[in-house]
């Protein structure tokens, strides 16, 4: 086999971490948050419209009461307090991870650009991150220049900013 003639600074860069690596996993450089929980907040955006509708089903499913069903089993004879048993389940519901994170995203997502005094360009903003956020590759800030009320660095100050919210609000 024939040996690889590498420069020794090259060698050296290869043995050393770079400072932006370090910076990475303390949280401290392009992200404020650190790269696990970046991700994890990522993948809850991106399931927020099933969460949304499961939450929707399950409160519709709550609030509907279901026939009596014929099983064969002894049931009592005094009907129980149905409004009581469905404010109790509504209020274990509420409790659920999913509907956390729906409740934490929705409160994110308000807050994107609240320093925006025109309400049509905050609107075409928060859909710009939320795009970004679906799919970062496909709509990055090039897709959005132009059309958004910032520049790239603001755009992902925006993002980030929401992100982190997020984090907070759950509590990650």
């Amino acid at each position: 086999m024939e040996k690889k003639i590498v420069s020794p600074k090259a060698e050296q860069r290869t043995k050393e971490k770079s400072p932006s690596c370090e910076q990475h996993e303390r949280g401290r450089g392009k992200y404020r948050i650190d790269w696990d929980s970046r991700v994890i907040v990522l993948k809850y955006v991106r399931k927020y419209e099933e969460y949304k509708a499961w939450l929707a089903e399950e409160r519709k499913r709550i609030m509907e009461p279901s026939p009596a069903q014929i099983d064969g089993m002894p049931h009592g004879t005094t009907p129980g307090d149905m409004t009581a048993a469905a404010v109790e389940a509504l209020e274990r519901l509420e409790l659920h991870q999913r509907a956390r994170i729906v409740r934490a995203i929705t409160v994110a997502r308000e807050q994107i650009g609240a320093d925006i005094p025109d309400e049509k360009e905050r609107e075409k903003l928060r859909n710009a991150i939320w795009l970004s956020c679906q799919n970062g590759k496909r709509h990055n800030f090039d897709a959005f220049a132009g059309r958004v009320a910032c520049e790239r660095t603001k755009f992902y100050y925006y993002k980030n900013s929401f992100l982190l919210e997020i984090k907070n609000i759950l509590g990650i």
